[in-house]
């Protein structure tokens, strides 16, 4: 609602500059409609007569008019954009004025023609390098020379150039455009293209906020911070309120956060029904870790809330993991093989999660993931796969983190004779996954021992 309202404060603006010595009387007349009726508050009407308006606009042929008249039209185009959130065709109609503005040199045009192939718009196909070279005009004046400055950062990014955009950011950030503040916030943060630094990434996305950053992109840096301490003391309360302003503008992974405020009772009371609505509300924003946890959630039968068995719902487990993967959460592949362990489901499934797991999962989660692939295809008698696992259970069992888990199934495929019964070799196999700390071995092992199998 406020950058609705700013786009219509530089909308009048314009008119007010420029008076109604560039438009003819039907523009006129429309306009007048449209701030009558925006003073009565009849939205309807307001944007019924900007559309009129705009119409009138497009009426003229850019080429033919004079620069002024060019930049107030094209302006209005760009605004009215914003105003009413006007689709592709509208944009196909204003391109030839935002581009026939900009190839007469003004600044806050190319801005705009830039602005158009960043994003991809009126019918033209995203192109970055080209949004540079407008974005690189735009930045030498014009009133959006700190936005064109940051956009350059952004763009750099996309293209892996740390330097430049850490350069760019800098510029822009220096305009005290808030944007710029809150993504070298993000920089700081995760680490990109500088070492990471949770304290200059906090400094940042306060900054972000004291500019005004009107994307609020500080907001979800700054609840991780007070939520983790990063860069500050742990504060749930402010953790809840930056994560509150992020949903504001649909950050999906803030409504996780809250999710996980709820279901932790950190700085709230603790509330499984609330955690439930707002990671739901991020898994359908496609956000993975929120879609994973909602997983985790109703997979977990032993989870309570009142002292009540709360969800134990397999359709929605396996809806919400698939939107994890789908989505970049490995740790939903993680989810999914342990509930298709858990419960009935299709064994070509189930392979398939794992097999595309194996491939793009990072070693934090790989460990597990293969303890879950040697546990499906043992208990499901998996003959083709034996070899497969094995393979890979010897490779993992060479982690600290391993901890003779991966060892005492190796004892366990050799002693049941997948692929070839080896009851010496499965000794041996238990026997080092006593050593390194498994329980679980020492049954097998004394079993094996007496010969009760």
């Amino acid at each position: 609602m406020k950058k609705k309202i700013i786009c219509i404060v530089c909308f009048i603006l314009l008119i007010m500059q420029f008076g109604y010595s560039q438009i003819d009387n039907y523009a006129k007349h429309y306009y007048d409609k449209a701030m009558a009726a925006k003073k009565q508050y009849d939205t309807i009407a307001f944007e019924l007569n900007l559309i009129r308006l705009e119409k009138v606009i497009l009426s003229n042929n850019p080429k033919e008019m004079d620069d002024s008249s060019l930049w107030y039209y094209s302006t209005c185009l760009y605004y009215a954009r914003n105003i009413l959130k006007i689709d592709e065709a509208f944009d196909k109609n204003a391109l030839p004025y935002i581009e026939e503005c900009a190839s007469r040199g003004n600044y806050d045009c190319n801005f705009n023609l830039g602005y158009y192939y960043d994003n991809g718009l009126g019918g033209l196909s995203q192109n970055t390098e080209k949004a540079i070279k407008y974005y690189t005009i735009a930045k030498e004046g014009g009133d959006k020379k700190s936005m064109a400055l940051n956009n350059l950062g952004w763009c750099y990014k996309r293209l892996n150039n740390y330097d430049l955009a850490i350069q760019y950011y800098k510029l822009s950030y220096e305009l005290k455009e808030g944007l710029a503040a809150s993504n070298l916030g993000w920089l700081y943060y995760e680490g990109t293209g500088v070492s990471k630094d949770y304290a200059k990434a906090f400094q940042y996305f306060k900054k972000g906020e004291e500019y005004e950053d009107m994307n609020k992109r500080y907001t979800l840096g700054l609840g991780h911070c007070y939520s983790f301490g990063y860069g500050v003391e742990i504060d749930y309360t402010k953790a809840m309120h930056y994560y509150r302003l992020s949903c504001t503008k649909k950050i999906a992974r803030a409504y996780g956060r809250i999710g996980y405020l709820f279901k932790n009772g950190q700085g709230v009371p603790k509330n499984l029904d609330s955690a439930i609505l707002y990671y739901r509300q991020g898994a359908l924003l496609n956000d993975g870790w929120s879609a994973n946890s909602l997983a985790v959630i109703y997979g977990n039968n032993k989870e309570t809330y009142g002292g009540v068995d709360f969800y134990r719902d397999v359709d929605s487990i396996i809806k919400y993991g698939k939107i994890a993967i789908e989505n970049g959460e490995e740790q939903g592949y993680l989810t999914l093989s342990k509930i298709y362990n858990k419960f009935t489901c299709p064994i070509s499934e189930k392979l398939d999660v794992i097999d595309r797991g194996l491939k793009l999962t990072s070693s934090n989660i790989l460990h597990e993931l293969v303890i879950e692939y040697a546990r499906l295809v043992f208990n499901n008698k998996i003959s083709e796969r034996y070899n497969d696992v094995i393979t890979l259970l010897q490779k993992q069992s060479n982690q600290p983190s391993d901890k003779g888990v991966c060892l005492n199934f190796l004892g366990m495929f050799y002693w049941f004779g997948y692929p070839s019964k080896d009851k010496s070799k499965a000794a041996e196999y238990f026997q080092q996954a006593i050593d390194m700390g498994c329980e679980q071995a020492i049954n097998n092992l004394k079993i094996l021992k007496n010969g009760l199998r």
